[in-house]
């Protein structure tokens, strides 16, 4: 990972400069957490979900929209935009590999 750190806490995962992970190295990034430092989000939340919760923000970033706040990716449970993020995602996730 390029520059990219992992910030775990009870109910939260920040991935600060999350803009720089591609698509491909999402599942690896989700995975070690989930192995490692487990927490209220990796047992309630899908990978999918927090895939396509990361592929919105990268989408953003790369489209200039809210780059303070889309560069580093903030996935909580609960979430209340879950939803959105999984619609959104589902479109752009396959591309973002």
């Amino acid at each position: 990972m390029e520059s990219c750190e992992v910030v775990v806490s009870k109910n939260s995962i920040r991935i600060e400069n999350g803009y720089l992970v591609r698509g491909r190295g999402f599942g690896f990034v989700l995975n070690y957490i989930r192995k490692n430092e487990p927490n209220e989000v990796t047992a309630n939340r899908s990978n999918y979900s927090l895939s396509c919760e990361w592929a919105a923000h990268n989408a953003l970033y790369k489209l200039g929209l809210f780059r303070s706040r889309t560069k580093d990716v903030d996935m909580e449970y609960p979430c209340r935009l879950e939803w959105l993020y999984i619609i959104l995602g589902s479109f752009i996730y396959p591309f973002a590999r």
